[in-house]
């Protein structure tokens, strides 16, 4: 499809649109907005003047409101999931929309990042940045701004915007229009008033002073501001600045413009690459906003803000807070503490989500966990938020582990069929005193797993929902391990919480679970071997097993006291204890444990019994009690 296909099926859309420069957001003409037209004959002839210029769209000349979401969303696939999310839960409904050109962060081009745009019918008064979970997701685009037709060629990256879901534009939400602010807007059709401008011309002139500008002698006043000259910030290729007029900066609107004629420039340095500039020549950002500047809009609760008291002392614990803090108290003894952040770690299909329905069960009724580990203080509620499962399945597990009666009293639960929602977004009369289960972390988790920043975020959320909560509640976030781990030889906080630390040091519990599949053994007979991978301030449990009823789905401890799980591992072809020797291969390990691997070895080849070294390793580890082990 060529530039001038794409213009004619925009307008034919109603869409107001503009050449913009070739492979550029840089306006080919002045005056775009009020230049926008859907007339058929002025845009072939801009066509045929530029016939590789982008199309660009005039939004709120379009009557359009665009959700530009640039953020949070490293791959092709995490967008297209972001777009089904907000479509299922309804907060954002089904519409036209477009994948972006952007495939990288523009401050840092290693790190991946894909864009989404949800074109809405509506245009509104003034723009911004909206947030989402603390920080900024993207930006609102309606009346003063522009987007891409799909087609057009992004600047950086080079790919072309794309079609996605190809719907017609639905109303925008009415709760969208009233998040959405009015900025201060100047009237381009009449002028700004003289001591406006000056205002304007002295907030230039410190701008400039602040980033080290060398001013010229241009001032330009045009009917919606002021334009001052400046020395390029990039040195011309003649090693001249030129007219003193060919550089300048601009508040137009009350917003800082940047222009410069140089043929080196035009192309590539707009207003957004002098701001990158700018703030690269001076880590200290200028510390007055824009007139015009373009406000935040706020989506779910708001990061909570810092204030320092007046006595700095007051920034920490009290003595007394110290010394009278209590020890720490559980909801389940030994197994989920209160104001606990408590993770379930497995690789999926291990029986995480039966395990959280377990706790609810437990927690809803005070039956003992796992037919052992008492409730010893009920919360609230139970909140059980899982959009990683159906209303079918859901509804089937809770009806057959006789929950049912529980619904909509004691126990809540959401689906998938409900669509997700934030953590933040959950009213805290409904968080006060309850216990939250997450179900699973990677639904609420904005961005990439393995990253370092994304994850910091979600800890925030977990710490913020927490707090909400009180001194009665805690949560609980399922968390899926690496597929290596289904045949680690332990489990650890390392192997079982994938990616980033951040989310393992963040965690005040941990357990680790993984089916014991040994000979003869499947997904449905196989018990589950759970260890506490993490405890802080207790000492935490021993590793158990405990096995899975089909029928009810109730869980229940086995084994004899006094004697240790051991974790199994089975490996592809091989038979567990093939020779019939374990038994007395442990037995010898048990009562040789100080000597060394290698010793060990060759006294048990001595006792015709064939064992390695890492076999005889987990012996000797299970015999000295330390850690989860593996038989093979």
């Amino acid at each position: 499809m060529t530039f001038l296909e794409i213009a004619l099926n925009c307008i034919q859309r109603g869409w107001r649109i503009f050449p913009c420069k070739a492979k550029n957001k840089i306006p080919a003409i002045r005056g775009y907005y009020e230049a926008s037209t859907t007339d058929e004959k002025q845009v072939r002839a801009w066509w045929a003047k530029w016939p590789d210029a982008n199309p660009g769209i005039a939004c709120g000349e379009s009557d359009l409101c665009v959700v530009d979401k640039d953020h949070g969303m490293p791959t092709r696939e995490s967008a297209v999931a972001w777009v089904e999310e907000v479509n299922a839960s309804g907060r954002l409904p089904r519409t036209f929309t477009v994948l972006t050109g952007r495939r990288f962060a523009p401050d840092d081009p290693s790190k991946p990042e894909w864009g989404i745009q949800l074109y809405y019918s509506g245009a509104v008064a003034g723009s911004g940045q909206y947030i989402e979970d603390g920080q900024k997701a993207g930006d609102i685009q309606s009346w003063g701004d522009l987007v891409m037709a799909p087609g057009s060629i992004h600047p950086k990256s080079g790919e072309r915007y794309e079609v996605l879901i190809d719907a017609p534009v639905a109303p925008l939400q009415e709760w969208v229009k009233e998040l959405q602010p009015e900025r201060k807007k100047f009237d381009p059709a009449t002028s700004v008033d003289a001591d406006t401008v000056n205002e304007w011309r002295t907030w230039l002139l410190e701008y400039a002073a602040h980033y080290g500008l060398t001013v010229r002698d241009h001032d330009n006043r045009v009917v919606n501001g002021v334009w001052i000259g400046v020395a390029c910030p990039w040195k011309h290729s003649s090693g001249e600045d030129g007219e003193p007029s060919s550089t300048a900066i601009g508040m137009l609107d009350g917003k800082l413009q940047f222009s410069c004629l140089h043929g080196t420039c035009a192309e590539v340095h707009d207003t957004a690459a002098f701001r990158d500039e700018m703030s690269r020549r001076n880590k200290t950002p200028f510390p007055k906003p824009e007139p015009g500047a373009d406000p935040v809009v706020i989506f779910g609760k708001q990061r909570e803000t810092f204030v320092a008291p007046a006595d700095w002392r007051d920034m920490f614990h009290t003595k007394a807070d110290v010394i009278n803090c209590p020890p720490p108290t559980f909801l389940i003894d030994q197994f989920l503490a209160r104001e606990a952040i408590c993770a379930i770690a497995a690789p999926v299909a291990q029986r995480k989500s039966l395990i959280a329905l377990n706790m609810a069960m437990a927690l809803t009724t005070k039956n003992p966990l796992f037919g052992f580990l008492p409730v010893v203080n009920q919360p609230s509620r139970v909140l059980y938020l899982c959009p990683e499962m159906g209303l079918i399945s859901l509804s089937n597990r809770i009806t057959r582990i006789g929950l049912e009666g529980y619904l909509r009293e004691s126990l809540f639960v959401r689906s998938m069929n409900l669509g997700n929602i934030q953590l933040d977004d959950i009213p805290d009369a409904a968080l006060d005193g309850s216990v939250l289960i997450v179900d699973t972390a990677i639904r609420f988790m904005k961005g990439d797993e393995n990253s370092a920043a994304d994850t910091r975020g979600f800890s925030e959320i977990l710490f913020r929902t927490q707090r909400r909560q009180g001194k009665d509640g805690a949560i609980v976030v399922l968390y899926h391990s690496p597929k290596a781990t289904k045949g680690a030889f332990e489990l650890t906080l390392e192997n079982c919480m994938r990616g980033s630390g951040e989310l393992g040091a963040a965690i005040t519990d941990a357990h680790g679970t993984r089916l014991q599949m040994t000979e003869g053994k499947d997904e449905y007979s196989a018990s589950s071997f759970i260890s506490h991978i993490k405890s802080r301030d207790y000492r935490g449990l021993e590793d158990f097993e405990a096995v899975c009823d089909e029928a009810t789905c109730k869980m229940t401890k086995v084994g004899d006291a006094g004697v240790k799980v051991v974790l199994s591992v089975k490996k592809a072809g091989f038979k567990a204890d093939a020779d019939g020797k374990d038994a007395a291969a442990h037995a010898y390990v048990k009562a040789n444990v100080e000597l060394t691997v290698a010793t060990l070895v060759k006294g048990l080849a001595a006792l015709g019994i064939d064992r390695k070294k890492t076999w005889v390793t987990d012996a000797r580890l299970a015999a000295r009690g330390c850690g989860a082990k593996h038989t093979e």
